[in-house]
C-alpha cells in the first residue's frame, strides 16, 4: 500500500507538473502574441500600396507573397501599410528574385511621408546599413559607406531582417546576428513599410513575406 500511495503520489504531481509546463508555454505563447502590433503573411490582398510606373512596381503576388521590382537604375521603390506607431520591433523574410547582386531591400519605420523616413536595408553581395530619408536626401547615418557581414546570405538566399525603432535608437538585426546601432532622434513616429533599390543596373526584384510588427 505505500509503494502504491507512493506512485499514485507520484503520478498526481507529474501530472500538476506537466500541467503547469503547459500553462507556462500557454501563458508564453499568449504574451508573445500580445506583443504583436500588426502583421501580413500577404495572403490577401488590400492593406499594402500597389502601383507602377516607368521605375518599377509594387504588388501582390500570385504566389501569395508581395513583391518590388525596381526597373530602373539608382532607383528605390517602397509600400506602405497605412499605419501609425512609435516605439516598434519590424520583422520581415526577404529574398532575391532576379536581378543584380548590387541592389538594397529591407524594412522602413516611422515613415511620415515620401521624403521623410528611416529604412533598414541589406544588400545581395552581403552588405548593411541604416537609412534616413530627410526632406528628399538619402543620408547613411554615421556612416560613410555600406558595411560587409556574413551574417546575411547572399545572392538568391532568404534574409530574415529585423529593424528595432525605439526612443532615439535604430537597431539592424539580420538571420538572428546584430549587425548595427545608430541615434538620430529626427523623426518620432509614423507607418512602418518595405523597400527595395538599385544602383546600376536596374532591375531587381525582391519577394518579401511574413511581415511583423512588435512592441520592442
Amino acid at each position: 500500500m505505500k509503494f502504491r500511495s507512493f506512485f499514485a503520489l507520484l503520478a498526481i504531481l507529474l501530472v500538476m507538473a506537466s500541467q503547469a509546463c503547459s500553462n507556462n508555454a500557454s501563458e508564453a505563447q499568449n504574451a508573445l502574441e500580445g506583443d504583436i502590433l500588426f502583421q501580413d503573411d500577404f495572403s490577401q490582398k488590400g492593406t499594402w500600396d500597389e502601383g507602377e510606373d516607368e521605375d518599377g512596381k509594387a504588388f501582390y503576388h500570385a504566389d501569395q507573397n508581395y513583391h518590388i521590382l525596381v526597373k530602373a537604375a539608382n532607383a528605390n521603390i517602397w509600400s506602405n501599410p497605412g499605419l501609425n506607431f512609435k516605439d516598434v520591433r519590424i520583422e520581415v523574410d526577404a529574398t532575391k528574385i532576379e536581378g543584380p547582386e548590387e541592389n538594397e531591400f529591407g524594412v522602413i519605420c516611422r515613415y511620415l511621408d515620401s521624403r521623410n523616413f528611416y529604412y533598414f536595408a541589406i544588400t545581395s553581395d552581403g552588405y548593411f546599413g541604416i537609412f534616413k530619408v530627410k526632406d528628399g536626401t538619402n543620408i547613411m547615418i554615421n556612416r560613410t559607406e555600406w558595411m560587409p557581414s556574413t551574417a546575411i546570405k547572399k545572392q538568391a538566399d532568404k534574409n530574415q531582417i529585423r529593424a528595432e525603432c525605439v526612443g532615439s535608437t535604430l537597431k539592424l538585426f539580420v538571420n538572428g546576428q546584430f549587425l548595427d546601432k545608430q541615434e538620430d532622434a529626427d523623426f518620432k513616429s509614423g507607418d512602418v513599410g518595405l523597400i527595395a533599390g538599385t544602383t546600376e543596373p536596374g532591375g531587381v526584384e525582391i519577394l518579401f513575406d511574413n511581415f511583423v510588427v512588435r512592441k520592442p
